[in-house]
């Protein structure tokens, strides 16, 4: 197994995080990347003494570094490319695991070594060190055939982290992360779910997501999330035509239903400029009204028509 931790501005939590994987009740060999994606504080060299440390003789970590900031995007394909266990590990170094975490998760694995993927639990923790339970709870269960379905009715957490992925899958399938995209998990997880057709969940908790106010996520910036969650969204479509995705009705309705809540919330706060920008990257392509045609049972004609002249809907 190959553990990714992204590294940037950490500098509080990375400490927290890293001992979280040294106190693993699992006590087999696994090996563990940190990715120094150019912060500006002591993150990584607080990490380096640490290891120092807890792991003298340092053959199960290793440390890449960035020439310069590229994003958790490009830091998580780093670890990805550089990995060489079966499976690949995500987690965030402003993040926790529970103790047990690799040993439930590589239990299941055992269990069920045809599963593509692993999925645990997790719970919400808040900067003054109060657990929540989250807001999107899955059920435990083997899940086989139709994946991407699971996902669309959220039985499936979008989240990139906390999932145990066959490393060799995701080469196969060129299933790296968007560079450059805020909401990568969003895309990703919806990707992988697509062309899976195997996975476990676990009943419990192994993943303590923490809710900070500088991260990424909660730093929030309302008109680059929008266009953000856009350009996801678009990326979604294509994926779908790409692979022959794109009649699955329950996945258009959860694109669908995403899209109208995006374009609500901005007509709603008055920003003309973006619900134009965010409605142009929507309906540039052909995808998108193709993708609408196929719902509605246009005629093949039609839908030929649109894809050399694609018109709005």
């Amino acid at each position: 197994m190959s553990v990714i931790v992204p590294i940037y501005n950490v500098e509080p939590y990375i400490e927290v995080c890293l001992n979280s994987i040294f106190n693993q009740t699992y006590n087999k060999n696994f090996e563990v990347l940190l990715v120094d994606d150019c912060g500006n504080d002591k993150s990584v060299e607080i990490a380096k003494e640490l290891i120092e440390q807890k792991c003298p003789s340092n053959q199960n970590f290793k440390i890449f570094h960035h020439k310069v900031n590229q994003g958790l995007s490009a830091a998580r394909n780093t670890g990805i490319s550089a990995a060489r266990g079966e499976y690949v590990y995500f987690l965030d170094s402003d993040d926790l695991l529970t103790p047990e975490c690799f040993e439930i998760l590589l239990g299941l694995a055992d269990k069920h070594p045809e599963a593509q993927m692993i999925v645990g639990q997790f719970d919400e923790l808040s900067e003054e060190e109060n657990y929540h339970p989250s807001e999107w709870p899955q059920t435990g269960g083997f899940y086989n055939g139709d994946i991407l379905g699971f996902f669309v009715q959220l039985k499936i957490p979008t989240i990139a982290c906390n999932k145990l992925v066959k490393r060799q899958f995701l080469l196969q399938n060129t299933l790296l992360f968007e560079v450059g995209l805020i909401h990568e998990d969003y895309l990703w997880s919806f990707q992988v779910s697509g062309l899976m057709n195997c996975v476990a969940v676990a009943d419990r908790v192994t993943y303590h997501y923490l809710q900070r106010s500088g991260s990424i996520q909660h730093g929030y910036d309302f008109i680059r999330h929008q266009l953000n969650y856009a350009r996801a969204s678009a990326l979604q479509t294509k994926f779908l035509f790409k692979h022959g995705l794109e009649k699955d009705i329950r996945v258009f309705r959860f694109i669908d239903k995403f899209r109208r809540n995006l374009v609500g919330d901005v007509y709603a706060k008055g920003d003309k400029d973006t619900l134009e920008k965010i409605l142009r990257l929507f309906h540039e392509s052909p995808y998108w009204s193709i993708f609408s045609l196929i719902k509605l049972g246009a005629s093949p004609k039609e839908i030929l028509r649109r894809l050399l002249k694609p018109n709005w809907i």
